[in-house]
């Protein structure tokens, strides 16, 4: 399927991305769902960015501008949604959503569950870009 026939397809998906998301994070086949949810999205532009080219910057020289890193514990494909909506609203810079080990733990949510589920909220705010995720003093491979 070539990028518009997906990005045509999300954009209908949009106004369904809420119980995608819903179904993908509480039914059943939850890894599959939530890996194909997440192959769509990044097909049609939403895909989750390092940040270490924006660090390497700062390296360099202080930029004049600091980057919040927001950890999410609960209802996280709606307090996502409402930081891309003022995000975009107030024309913000980076934000960085990330993660502990241990809140993996008490939130259960994997990190394949957070990441799809911030990209679901990118693209229901129609955000654009980029989604900086990033696991909380630790990284993945």
């Amino acid at each position: 399927m070539k990028k518009e026939e997906i990005v045509k397809t999300l954009k209908e998906d949009r106004s369904k991305i809420d119980e995608l998301i819903y179904e993908a994070v509480f039914g059943e086949e939850k890894e599959k769902k939530l890996k194909e949810l997440q192959k769509r999205l990044k097909e049609a532009g939403i895909t989750p960015r390092s940040i270490y080219p924006l660090y390497k910057k700062f390296s360099e020289g202080f930029l004049g501008f600091t980057v919040p890193a927001v950890n999410i514990r609960g209802m996280t494909y709606d307090v996502a949604r409402r930081f891309f909506r003022v995000g975009k609203r107030l024309k913000v810079g980076a934000v960085i959503f990330e993660i502990a080990k241990s809140e993996m733990g008490y939130t259960k949510q994997p990190p394949l569950e957070y990441a799809t589920v911030i990209m679901a909220a990118a693209f229901k705010e129609e955000y654009p870009g980029p989604v900086f995720i990033q696991g909380d003093h630790f990284q993945l491979n």
